[in-house]
C-alpha cells in the first residue's frame, strides 16, 4: 500500500469554501470535523474462478494514516478523503448524525468489445462522534465475462478498519 498523501492545503481550502457556502443564506448549521485516522487492513483476498484465496494478516501492508474530514450540513453528511468527496446516504427520520452509521457506495463498470466487464465497488461506512471516528472501507474489483476473458471471475477484495480522533489543520 502506498504512503498516505496529506493534501492538507487542499482540505483547508475546501473547508473554507464549504463553510463560506453554508454561511451564504443557508439556515442549516454546518459543522466540520478533522479526524487523524488510521486505516488498518482486516482482509485481503484474491478472487479466482475456483474460489477466494486470502492472505494471512502478517502479510498485510502497514496501516495507512489519513485525514478524514466530515462535514455535517443540516441533515446531510459529506466525507472528504484525499481528493474525493463522498455524499453519504440519507439517514432515516429521527437518526442521530453523531451516533448512527453513515454509509455510501460507489460502483463503476468498464467493458471492452469482447464482453469482458470489470466491476469496481467501494463502500465506506463510519460513525463520526464529535471526538472519535470508527468505520470500514470495503473495496473490490472483479473481471467477469466469456472464456475469451480468461478464467473468470478474477479480481481482488479488501476490507479495512478505520479508527481516528479529532485533530486539526
Amino acid at each position: 500500500m502506498k504512503a498516505a498523501r496529506r493534501p492538507l492545503h487542499l482540505i483547508v481550502a475546501l473547508a473554507a469554501a464549504t463553510a463560506g457556502v453554508a454561511c451564504g443564506g443557508s439556515n442549516d448549521l454546518t459543522q466540520l470535523f478533522f479526524y487523524e485516522a488510521q486505516r488498518t487492513r482486516q482482509e485481503e483476498c484474491t478472487i479466482r474462478s475456483n474460489g477466494e484465496f486470502c492472505v494471512e494478516p502478517e502479510q498485510f501492508d502497514p496501516a495507512l494514516n489519513e485525514v478524514w474530514v466530515v462535514e455535517r450540513r443540516g441533515d446531510r453528511v459529506f466525507l472528504f478523503l484525499d481528493e474525493e468527496v463522498w455524499l453519504m446516504d440519507a439517514q432515516p427520520e429521527g437518526s442521530d448524525l453523531r451516533t448512527d452509521p453513515h454509509a455510501a457506495t460507489r460502483r463503476s463498470e468498464l467493458t471492452d468489445g469482447n464482453g469482458c466487464a470489470t466491476t469496481k465497488t467501494r463502500s465506506i461506512e463510519f460513525i463520526a462522534e464529535d471526538e472519535q471516528l470508527s468505520g470500514t472501507v470495503r473495496s473490490s474489483s472483479v473481471l467477469q465475462g466469456p472464456p475469451s476473458c480468461g478464467n473468470t471471475p478474477a479480481g481482488e477484495r479488501t476490507v479495512d478498519a478505520v479508527t481516528g480522533f479529532v485533530g486539526g489543520p
